[in-house]
């Protein structure tokens, strides 16, 4: 009986280990590729969905879709996948309401120069704003 409870024990502590929060760099960083992966998967909703509901209503519902269909051309045509993509860096700045997320694609073989896309949290949810021009 104290086997199987030491048993139980060391499974439950085990198993706790895996249910940590994750970091703010983290769940930006998840939020960035959840962003590519509908890009790829040309999932304009789920684009728009991923995106500051002031930064559409500052720029306009017409050329935020234009902007991510765009994308999603240029991605298909070039044949880019997920293994394609990686974060190359995560910055959150003080108190944690604005974050840039350093990114690079590889289309054809070379990867080009990292992009700074800036991300903002609202309701804990980060949220895409904008890339910033090279």
């Amino acid at each position: 009986m104290r086997s199987v409870l030491i048993l139980s024990l060391c499974l439950f502590n085990s198993l706790s280990v895996n249910f940590e929060k994750p970091t703010a760099e983290e769940e930006l960083e998840s939020r960035g590729r959840e962003l590519f992966q509908a890009i790829l998967d040309d999932d304009l909703k789920k684009c728009l969905e991923l995106s500051d509901p002031a930064s559409i209503k500052k720029h306009g519902q017409e050329k935020s879709e234009k902007f991510f269909r765009t994308l999603m051309r240029i991605v298909n045509f070039s044949r880019v996948g997920a293994e394609d993509y990686k974060i190359v860096s995560s910055k959150i700045a003080a108190p944690g309401k604005t974050a840039q997320l350093k990114t690079q694609v590889c289309i054809a073989g070379l990867w080009q120069s990292p992009s700074t896309e800036l991300w903002v949290k609202i309701d804990g949810n980060w949220y895409y704003q904008e890339t910033l021009e090279k």
